[in-house]
């Protein structure tokens, strides 16, 4: 490294000098893996290009990232750069910046851990692990996201870490996951680990009993209960009970719930009607969109949620929508609009058409309400 006066003595003019200046910047970029190996062997190299351009060459780093934004009803692509140490006067910015960085380097090492490992983890458990540096189990969840996006992979389970159980099912005949995961008939359970490639089959000697397999989605948990209590009081043989599946994301569904469904859907399509059964409000109208993405070769769906109108009728307990419910409620409704012009509708249980309806009477009267009104 040269000497300041060294410096001046070979740049005669200022600009020159100033460009001299400059410090050196290594740009450092998450490369397209295919496999696990892959992935370690390529977090391994960034660490290998950081530690030599900061401690041996005295060069910045430029983490360029690429991170995955809604605008509107679409998902733009949005190039960043996160530079370390900070260049340039330092602001409350470069503070989120640096502590970004941070948390990048320390989620890949943590990657590179488990997997030398072999553990799995959950997002909670990264979390608890260092709880002053990402402050927020979300911001976990958001740099995972980010990396296993930039890495190209499908979801962050390829990183061997999975979301914590949150779904429940109930189911009143014998399945299979994979061969090594019995659920139980007549049991409440929490939805296992599963991936996109597990396979969801059902009791064999039961099958002649089933005619068409019932697939019920609920956004609350305290409906789930009370219609599974109710269900398994009023159903005492096994062949009445050999055709309803329950399930319950409580509110959103997390990752794993939606891979059960998207199981399900794709495992036992010939024999599965699903019934979403969700809040009269637009955050439950999208709850039932998710569902409905992940149960893409399900041919009939039907939405079965509390109307506005049902509590108008009943005189139950309604609410005025607010600024944002009406902002959602647009948004959502031209989501279903784009859905509707891209879709045969002479296809027999279609839900968009009850979805957008719902949507528009809730706008009308500008009130939302709760399943808990009518079902509780």
């Amino acid at each position: 490294m040269s000497s300041l006066f060294e410096l001046i003595k070979n740049n005669n003019t200022r600009n020159s000098l100033l460009e001299a200046l400059k410090p050196k910047i290594r740009k450092i970029t998450l490369e397209n893996v295919s496999r696990e190996t892959d992935l370690v062997e390529s977090i391994l190299a960034n660490f290998s290009m950081t530690v030599q351009a900061l401690e041996q060459h005295g060069e910045f780093i430029d983490f360029q990232i690429t991170v995955v934004k809604r605008n509107g009803t679409d998902y733009i692509s949005e190039h960043r750069h996160l530079m370390f140490p900070n260049l340039g006067k330092f602001s409350k910015l470069s503070k989120i910046n640096i502590r970004n960085v941070a948390i990048l380097l320390n989620l890949m090492g943590t990657i590179k851990e488990r997997y030398y490992l072999q553990h799995t983890s959950t997002i909670r458990d990264i979390f608890y692990s260092n709880v002053e540096l990402y402050q927020k189990q979300t911001r976990v969840n958001y740099w995972l996201q980010i990396i296993a996006s930039n890495f190209k992979l499908n979801n962050i389970n390829k990183l061997n870490i999975v979301p914590a159980q949150k779904g429940l099912i109930f189911s009143s005949i014998l399945l299979h996951i994979d061969d090594s995961i019995i659920l139980k008939p007549g049991l409440i359970h929490l939805i296992p680990y599963i991936n996109e490639n597990s396979k969801v089959t059902i009791q064999n000697d039961a099958c002649n009993l089933v005619r068409q397999m019932h697939l019920k989605i609920f956004e609350k948990e305290a409906i789930f209960n009370k219609v599974v209590q109710n269900y398994y009081n009023n159903n005492n043989s096994q062949a009445s009970l050999s055709d309803t599946i329950f399930v319950t994301g409580k509110g959103y569904p997390d990752t794993l719930t939606k891979v059960l469904i998207e199981r399900l859907s794709h495992c036992l399509s010939k024999d599965i009607l699903i019934r979403l059964y969700v809040d009269a409000d637009p955050y439950g109208i999208n709850i039932a969109l998710s569902y409905i993405k992940n149960a893409s070769n399900i041919k009939s769906i039907h939405y079965n949620g509390v109307s506005i109108t049902q509590l108008i009728k009943r005189r139950g307990q309604i609410l005025p929508m607010n600024y944002r419910d009406y902002i959602i409620a647009k948004s959502t409704i031209h989501r279903i609009t784009k859905q509707l012009n891209s879709i045969d509708l002479s296809i027999l249980g279609t839900p968009y058409p009850s979805l957008k309806s719902e949507l528009q009477r809730q706008m009308f009267w500008g009130k939302k309400g709760e399943m808990n009104a009518l079902y509780a």
